[in-house]
């Protein structure tokens, strides 16, 4: 009958009360907002600062109809999000007449690029490809650019050395943070190769203004 459009992202779950409003989340643009059911008019909006997924529910305490939704997340238009943005994970509770509004949003923390000199030959290169594809990007992201939901391991400054990149990947020092040891399935060359790889596409990503940097096979 309608459609909200939300550009590229999902539409966030929807809550339809009696009175013909129709409550959901745009995750794109950050916004929590009401329409009308019968349709689709938009009503009411609001920032909410971080994306809205979830559904919400309504409530009555004494005369008193709350609408409330569990919010957090990022989402960038050009689909690449920073893992150091604060994502403002929070219940978002609203009524008629409410008077709260939100803390200021903080800014997200710049990531610099700020790669080491290339190295490696074709051969490593495309290797380390093959195997940062098969043990790295279903975390951190295909073709070393992360979504946001893992580091951007273009950014890190474990790639100027190999000691501190062997450290991480071999030796478990970020197991706390959830990066364990990855010493029974990748050898040291086999480790080096791989931050060949990412180097690689960290300088592309530093000379080229594309949001997608081309894979190097």
């Amino acid at each position: 009958m309608w459609r909200i459009p939300v550009g590229n992202s999902r539409s966030g779950g929807t809550l339809v009360t009696a009175g013909g409003l129709l409550f959901t989340g745009n995750p794109l643009a950050k916004e929590f907002g009401a329409y009308s059911a019968i349709d689709g008019k938009p009503l009411w909006h609001t920032s909410a600062q971080t994306g809205v997924m979830a559904g919400a529910i309504s409530y009555q305490v004494g005369d008193e109809q709350y609408v409330a939704v569990v919010a957090g997340g990022n989402a960038n238009p050009g689909g690449n999000s920073n893992y150091y943005a604060p994502n403002f994970s929070r219940l978002l509770v609203y009524k008629l007449g409410g008077s709260a509004v939100l803390p200021p949003a903080a800014p997200p923390p710049l990531q610099v690029l700020n790669p080491p000199p290339g190295f490696g030959t074709r051969a490593q290169l495309t290797h380390g490809a093959q195997l940062y594809d098969r043990f790295c990007g279903t975390c951190h992201g295909a073709e070393a650019q992360s979504r946001g939901m893992f580091p951007d391991l273009r950014y890190s400054g474990a790639l100027q050395n190999t000691d501190a990149f062997q450290a991480i990947v071999l030796g478990g020092a970020l197991k706390q943070n959830g990066m364990v040891s990855f010493k029974s399935a990748l050898p040291p060359a086999d480790t080096e190769d791989v931050r060949a790889y990412i180097v690689a596409r960290a300088i592309w990503s530093k000379t080229h203004t594309a949001t997608l940097a081309p894979a190097v096979h």
